[in-house]
């Protein structure tokens, strides 16, 4: 059990240097979105539900980064499998949520029956048609907004309707530039249905 623990806190111990490391570096870091790489045409894919580590969060996105201080401290004193990519689900479109009423939440791939300690919960990813986009940039820019935008016209032009909350799963680990703007690889997911076309009549 001791033996246990001290491997935690000396994940624990490694993450939180890296993260200063990070920050003594945001200085000479930039976001990339004059050179913005997106997929030029999204696609679908399938995928088996899953359970996650989940963080649930309320209120502003500027929050992230205390976010993933948690989850990263709480994974590495679990002991939990951290070669897989974070991802974050958003329940709330900001445009018409009050900041302080936005839900979200951040999560970690773990098995089935996953022990976790609060304020972690295990949930279950129930959707497996997603239409997928990826992005590399600034996460406050127009680029990526642009990115969403073009998701969604890409959805209803092929005769799909979201059917859940949006997903953005980090492909790698986000950083912020010297403007204090967080930026990174992510792939955008939004859970999709099948729009059924009306038969055509032949009267």
């Amino acid at each position: 059990m001791k033996k246990a623990v001290l491997i935690g806190l000396a994940i624990c111990l490694i993450l939180s240097v890296f993260q200063i490391v990070l920050a003594q570096e945001a200085a000479e870091t930039k976001c990339e979105t004059q050179e913005t790489k997106m997929e030029p045409i999204p696609k679908i894919t399938i995928v088996k539900p899953f359970y996650y580590a989940a963080l649930e969060m309320t209120g502003s996105y500027d929050q992230h980064g205390e976010a993933f201080g948690t989850l990263y401290g709480l994974a590495g004193k679990l002991m939990l499998d951290m070669n897989q990519p974070v991802f974050g689900i958003y329940y709330n479109n900001p445009q018409n949520t009050p900041e302080a009423e936005l839900k979200w939440e951040l999560g970690l791939p773990v098995s089935e029956g996953q022990k976790l300690e609060e304020p972690l919960k295990l949930k279950k990813w129930e959707y497996k048609l997603l239409a997928t986009k990826n992005y590399k940039g600034s996460f406050s820019s127009e680029a990526m907004g642009a990115c969403y935008a073009g998701l969604y016209q890409w959805i209803t032009e092929n005769q799909y309707a979201p059917a859940g909350p949006m997903m953005e799963k980090y492909l790698g680990q986000p950083t912020m530039d010297e403007k204090g703007e967080w930026c990174g690889e992510i792939e955008i997911i939004m859970p999709v249905q099948k729009i059924m076309e009306e038969p055509v009549s032949d009267k």
